[in-house]
């Protein structure tokens, strides 16, 4: 199972996506991040950073991001292309 974990500040918003292990309820699982990341001045010309585990930071990447909204749809298309990019073996991310 994969859990989406979003935190929003007045003009950030951090993200973690973390894979756990099929378990039942009580079972102790160790979980395993796959990707986590800032979108910082939101409101301005916005900047994203992603650190793919273990340590694998992109280069930071800038856009016109005016609100949160559309922050989570950033964070959301580069979600996807890094999950595909871990499917087919293919790391770091180039956000």
């Amino acid at each position: 199972m994969r859990i989406l974990v979003l935190n929003s500040g007045s003009s950030s918003l951090k993200f973690q996506l973390t894979e756990y292990p099929s378990a039942t309820l009580g079972d102790q699982a160790d979980s395993t991040t796959i990707v986590q990341g800032i979108v910082t001045d939101i409101g301005k010309e916005a900047s994203l950073k992603i650190r793919v585990p273990p340590d694998s930071l992109s280069p930071s990447t800038r856009s016109d991001i005016q609100n949160h909204g559309q922050a989570v749809a950033w964070i959301w298309e580069i979600l996807g292309r890094c999950v595909s990019q871990q499917a087919n073996g293919v790391l770091p991310l180039e956000a």
